[in-house]
């Protein structure tokens, strides 16, 4: 819930802004932000797409009575999701988006202040679909996600189930980074100080470094999740739960 909140309160806009010190200050009532209905709706979104998954999953390692439940409760959240979805991203068409007013530079300085002159307008977060209409091979892919994991559960296929959820969240997720590209986190007081993947990157130094480790590391932390969840695999039966020195 609070994950979805979250990018639902972003995709509106976030009251805050720096001094001349780079100092953050939060402007409004925080409790507003997590309360509007903008963001309770996406962040039932999220809650949707977690049944979804969480469904596949109990299938896939339960038996009955539990696997006929999740099955149920899998395809209600898969329906769930896909609908409003849907309405969100109408609601979308009428909410203030950010974009630049100026010139802009992708080697500007990584700092917010001083930027080039932001503007509000409703519907702008669709602005980038309206240019570039492959994207909206992005939100299809979502919507394709919920719906198609829906039919899968629903044909007792929870492995192609589970997938289709992971789709459904890459292109809810990746909706949202679209509609907002280059913004990350928009300020509603001081709109030329929101934080864009240009003024809030990292120095070339740094993410030089960051790349590094990234290969590294990743490949590393892929292998002993693909281990994990071989050592755990397989049906969860009552009779091996009994038999289990590790069972409570």
């Amino acid at each position: 819930m609070r994950y979805g909140a979250a990018i639902g309160n972003v995709l509106q806009g976030v009251e805050f802004h720096f001094s001349w010190d780079g100092q953050y200050y939060q402007d409004g009532s925080f409790i507003w932000y997590l309360l509007n209905p903008f963001a309770i709706l996406c962040g039932v979104v999220s809650i949707a797409l977690s049944i979804q998954q969480a469904g596949a999953m109990l299938m896939i390692r339960g038996e009955e009575p539990i696997y006929g439940r999740a099955r149920q409760f899998g395809m209600a959240g898969g329906l769930v999701a896909a609908v409003l979805f849907v309405v969100g991203g109408i609601w979308m068409q009428f909410i203030k988006g950010f974009v630049y007013a100026g010139p802009i530079d992708p080697g500007m300085a990584a700092t917010p202040l001083d930027g080039p002159p932001v503007v509000t307008r409703a519907g702008a977060w669709m602005d980038n679909f309206s240019a570039h209409p492959v994207l909206w091979l992005v939100p299809l892919a979502g919507l394709v996600g919920m719906l198609g994991a829906v039919l899968a559960l629903g044909a007792r296929k929870p492995v192609l189930g589970w997938w289709l959820g992971a789709l459904a969240w890459i292109g809810t997720i990746g909706t949202v980074g679209a509609a907002m590209f280059p913004f990350l986190m928009p300020s509603t007081s001081e709109p030329s100080q929101s934080l864009s993947v240009w003024n809030a990157s990292s120095s070339a130094y740094t993410l030089g470094w960051m790349l590094v480790f990234t290969v590294i590391f990743v490949p590393a932390v892929v292998s002993y999740t693909s281990w994990a969840f071989r050592i755990m695999g397989g049906k969860i039966r009552a009779e091996s739960v009994a038999k289990s020195d590790y069972s409570y």
